[in-house]
């Protein structure tokens, strides 16, 4: 006999967020009030968020998700067919690092250039991750995720219309090539950049330098220098 189907975690994770979790994120995070957070009652789940809602995880702020939402990862989003929302938290510590370490090697922030160094990665039933197609280890000190990050996910619903597809789809392995990947003539040129060159992201995905990368809007009380 054939083993039953095991449900996927997010058929039934509900959420422990709560009001006090709503207000400390808006504050410590600086969501505009034009994104109105709603609480999921306890039969909500991730994959089925209300209308015109966004299912998104405490987690993810503490990863460098910011709103409104850096084009960039906007771009990303579009250019992979992935849901933000299905971004682990580590997914998004990894692109603000990758667009912070473009960023300071002058190498143009774009989804075709990322895609020469990283791809994403299925992880589990609707998480996904990146990985480097490379050998050179371009971030140090990635944290690892919080326990529980599934279980503190909360609704957002946006001012306007939702710049991105965010259906919930749930992939399973292998992930679909959603891209043809080619090497661009600039690689080597890229690849010479980058190297030697590494981010200690604990260090970099700060709100002063969140904020100086275009990341993120809330504009920093002090001033960070680029030395350290």
């Amino acid at each position: 006999m054939a083993e039953e189907a095991i449900a996927p975690w997010y058929v039934h994770m509900s959420s422990i967020f709560d009001k006090n979790a709503r207000l400390s994120i808006r504050r410590q995070y600086e969501i505009p009030k034009e994104y109105k957070i709603i609480l999921p009652t306890p039969n909500d789940r991730p994959h089925h968020p209300p209308d015109n809602c966004v299912t998104f995880f405490r987690d993810q702020l503490i990863g460098g998700l910011r709103f409104p939402i850096p084009p960039f990862l906007i771009e990303i989003s579009r250019y992979f067919d992935i849901p933000l929302q299905q971004f682990a938290p580590n997914a998004f510590r990894y692109l603000c690092g990758t667009y912070m370490l473009f960023r300071l090697r002058d190498i143009p922030p774009t989804p075709q250039n990322f895609f020469m160094f990283s791809y994403p990665k299925y992880s589990e039933p609707g998480v996904f991750l990146f990985q480097s197609r490379t050998k050179m280890v371009l971030f140090g000190d990635m944290p690892s995720s919080l326990k529980a990050w599934k279980s503190r996910f909360f609704f957002l619903k946006f001012p306007g219309p939702i710049p991105w597809s965010h259906a919930w789809k749930s992939f399973l392995p292998p992930l679909p090539d959603v891209r043809e990947f080619h090497l661009l003539p600039t690689f080597p040129i890229y690849c010479e950049k980058l190297l030697g060159h590494r981010l200690s992201i604990p260090k970099w995905l700060k709100v002063e330098l969140l904020y100086l990368f275009g990341l993120s809007p809330v504009k920093p009380d002090t001033h960070i220098s680029l030395g350290n």
